[in-house]
């Protein structure tokens, strides 16, 4: 017999609820220092170039070709919602791990989740989950830049052995 009743709570309140593979090993029991925050990298792709509209380095009528061009090709820009990037979870500073949390845009489509929590009394209050993130481990290592990567490729084509 399940009673639902009202704590203490706070109806503005939102729910996430963060998907951690069980893979990542993650042990919350060992987490001492956690921030999360939004990746913002993605805002430069919503934002329009900012270029002059008259005078030097300016284009005669481009805002008008490049909106033209945009109606052609039926592209739509998209506006930039920040509820809708992706959570970047460090976890015991810059030795620890990073996890990178994507929203998964599917799971409460067909479905209506809840976390149930007891209430002194003996009932149970529910809460609707607002949404749903996947965390995944993000890399350590580092990637190479261009230059380095080119000069590694100089490097490994020097010691091999040319046969003729």
């Amino acid at each position: 017999n399940l009673a639902l009743g009202s704590c203490q709570s706070n109806p503005s309140k939102r729910y996430n609820l963060l998907d951690f593979s069980a893979a990542d090993k993650v042990d919350f029991s060992k987490w001492k220092q956690v921030r999360m925050e939004r990746d913002l990298s993605a805002k430069k792709m919503y934002q329009e170039e900012e270029l002059p509209e008259s005078g030097a380095g300016s284009e005669f009528k481009r805002k008008q070709r490049e909106e033209a061009r945009r109606k052609k090709y039926g592209i739509i820009l998209k506006e930039f919602k920040m509820e809708d990037q992706p959570w970047i979870l460090s976890v015991n500073g810059k030795a620890g791990r990073k996890f990178r949390g994507m929203k998964n845009r599917g799971v409460a489509e067909n479905a209506s989740y809840f976390i149930f929590t007891p209430c002194p009394d003996g009932a149970f209050e529910a809460f609707p989950v607002s949404n749903w993130y996947k965390f995944t481990l993000v890399p350590k290592h580092r990637t190479l830049t261009n230059k380095e990567l080119n000069l590694q490729t100089v490097r490994s084509t020097q010691r091999q052995p040319q046969t003729h």
